[in-house]
């Protein structure tokens, strides 16, 4: 009797320790699955959400960037990133001008051209990122 109690003890521990690896986000092969990843249940739970091999940007299409086109609500691709930087145009140490010129439309030459190589922009341009291009 006594020795069935330990394997089974031993069984439930093997169990428990999978149940608390996966619920502590440990098992990224299962939580990049994407019909795990897509499940609602899985998504909303933070430790799956935040492992980067489960969490991605939203993939958001050119028709879809071309709809926000204004100065009141300006999205644009840069390097196949999309970013929203409607709160930008007024703080743009370069005037509102170059940043309205982007609005709906892919500006990776023309940011390139303007900043190419340079951290600050780049780190600034991050900051506005709210998915890819899809």
């Amino acid at each position: 009797m006594k020795s069935t109690t330990v394997v089974l003890m031993a069984a439930l521990g093997l169990t428990l320790t999978g149940i608390v690896g996966c619920a502590a986000g440990e098992n990224s092969e299962l939580a990049s699955d994407p019909a795990v990843a897509s499940d609602p249940a899985v998504a909303s739970d933070p430790a799956v959400a935040s492992d980067p091999a489960v969490a991605s940007d939203p993939a958001i299409t050119v028709e879809t960037v071309a709809e926000h086109a204004t100065s009141g609500d300006c999205w644009t691709i840069i390097n196949g990133n999309v970013y929203d930087l409607t709160q930008w145009i007024s703080g743009h140490p370069g005037g509102s001008g170059p940043i309205e010129s982007m609005c709906g439309v892919d500006a990776t030459t023309a940011f390139t051209n303007q900043h190419n190589g340079q951290g600050a922009p780049e780190e600034k341009l991050a900051s506005f990122k709210i998915g890819i291009l899809g």
